[in-house]
């Protein structure tokens, strides 16, 4: 019935959204969350076609329409309450022609197509609010609708400028009811009701045949309305299967497993840098502390820039260091320092210190000795390098995850999102066993090397 592809809304060289994009379906209820000035009045503006966006496309069925409620500002007068709320049925002839053009176009689908099931459901949208326009039913349609939003059979004969401001919305909001269009547009539609108006509303929209796009900070309201939660903070849109007190459990969710995420992300990235700097100066190992320096080049710390504001810094032997900015700009100052500190040259591997025997007895020695080491060394070695390529794996698996984390829709389905974070788990957990096994593996052979090196040959005679 409507879709937003791709929408960017800027302020004041502010971003309040980009890349927005979703679809509104009949009789959908869609809630739109976030904090003042995040850019959900905009949206609807946008939607009813009175704002430009700065970038991205909507589009809408033809025989599609849109009805928009603003927070306030419509001032009413020259009619009395009655004829206003009459003058909600001068788009019947519009309406008349739609359906006619409907019908032709129905006859030209495919009847398996989801293009032939939408112009069917906005088909017999059309049909019902024609029904509803009938002359004999109109009256006491308007008489209802009023009724329900406080006004009085006297108040029927009193021209519109008589209403204070508050009511004056509450026309604007009967003239929306009793048009019906496709596409409801509701900003704050309680704030200028009371408790009884707002009761008879919320019951009427439950009911209502069209889709409904719903703003508002009454989370009772929003709950019994809406099954959909569009939320936008810190210029990101997130979208929850749900009504608004579901959004607020999975939000607090989402942060929790981002936060957890982050918290593991630390620990490796710390036992990564140990054992880089406890490596970096070993010859031997200079192929796995370059793997591990380019797998930590590629790991993606700025997922919580959304969530973050301020980065603290702890580094063994400093004081803590506050950076006033997200992950990404901690992480480009911390490049630009190492850029002017230059990097740490690597050192040579250990001088072997075995005195020198006679010709025949040194290569006896050493053949024995090498291979005494290879016998010790090559079942570890196997072990190191299986240990390795199961750390990439888990590195790959768990860079992934990470990435998926910053998806809306892996949160959707509360089961699945539940069995991701215990993969999640698990993964951190076994690369953490990888790591241990590995630093366990690197010392075993570290020691026999040196052990190997230090060892000098017993003389028994000479040349």
């Amino acid at each position: 019935m409507l879709a937003v592809e791709n929408v960017a809304i800027q302020f004041g060289g502010r971003t309040l959204f980009k890349d927005l994009s979703f679809v509104v379906r009949p009789k959908e209820r869609v809630s739109l969350a976030g904090p003042n000035g995040a850019g959900k009045s905009t949206l609807l503006k946008i939607i009813k076609g009175m704002e430009t966006p700065d970038s991205g496309t909507l589009s809408k069925a033809k025989a599609a329409t849109v009805g928009y409620l603003p927070q306030e500002g419509i001032h009413l007068e020259g009619r009395t309450l009655y004829q206003e709320a009459e003058s909600a049925f001068d788009d019947v002839v519009t309406m008349q022609r739609q359906l006619h053009e409907l019908s032709e176009k129905l006859g030209e689908l495919d009847s398996k197509s989801e293009e032939y099931t939408e112009t069917l459901e906005v088909l017999g949208d059309l049909q019902l609010r024609l029904e509803s326009h009938d002359v004999a039913k109109m009256k006491p349609r308007i008489e209802i609708i009023l009724a329900g939003l406080g006004f009085s059979k006297g108040d029927l004969s009193r021209d519109c400028g008589e209403f204070s401001g508050g009511w004056q919305m509450r026309i604007a909001l009967s003239k929306l009811l009793l048009q019906e269009p496709s596409v409801l547009l509701l900003d704050e539609p309680t704030n200028h009701l009371d408790i009884e108006s707002q009761r008879w509303l919320e019951q009427y929209l439950q009911t209502y045949h069209g889709a409904i796009i719903l703003i508002s900070h009454d989370k009772s309201f929003l709950d019994s309305l809406t099954n959909r939660t569009i939320a936008f903070d810190k210029g990101r849109v997130e979208q929850y299967a749900g009504n608004y007190s579901f959004y607020l459990r999975e939000r607090d969710a989402r942060q929790e497993l981002l936060e957890r995420a982050y918290k593991n992300q630390q620990r490796d990235i710390d036992k990564q840098e140990k054992l880089i700097n406890r490596f970096r100066a070993k010859a031997s190992k200079e192929k796995m502390v370059q793997s591990r320096i380019k797998a930590l080049d590629r790991v993606d710390r700025s997922f919580l820039d959304t969530i973050v504001n301020k980065t603290l810094e702890f580094a063994v032997g400093n004081p803590p260091r506050l950076y006033h900015g997200n992950v990404s700009y901690f992480l480009e100052k911390k490049e630009e320092e190492l850029a002017a500190r230059g990097s740490a040259p690597a050192g040579a591997g250990p001088a072997s210190t075995a005195k020198p025997g006679t010709r025949k007895e040194q290569r006896r020695f050493e053949s024995l000795r090498r291979q005494e080491k290879s016998r010790k060394l090559q079942p570890l070695q196997a072990k190191l390098d299986s240990v390795e390529s199961r750390i990439s794996g888990c590195e790959k698996k768990k860079a992934e995850m990470t990435a998926q984390m910053a998806e809306p829709e892996r949160f959707e389905e509360p089961e699945k999102a539940k069995a991701f974070a215990i993969e999640f788990k698990e993964t951190a957990a076994e690369l953490e066993r990888c790591y241990t096994e590995w630093a366990e593996l690197s010392d075993e052979i570290e020691r026999i090397e040196e052990e190997f090196a230090q060892a000098t040959p017993s003389m028994a005679g000479q040349e």
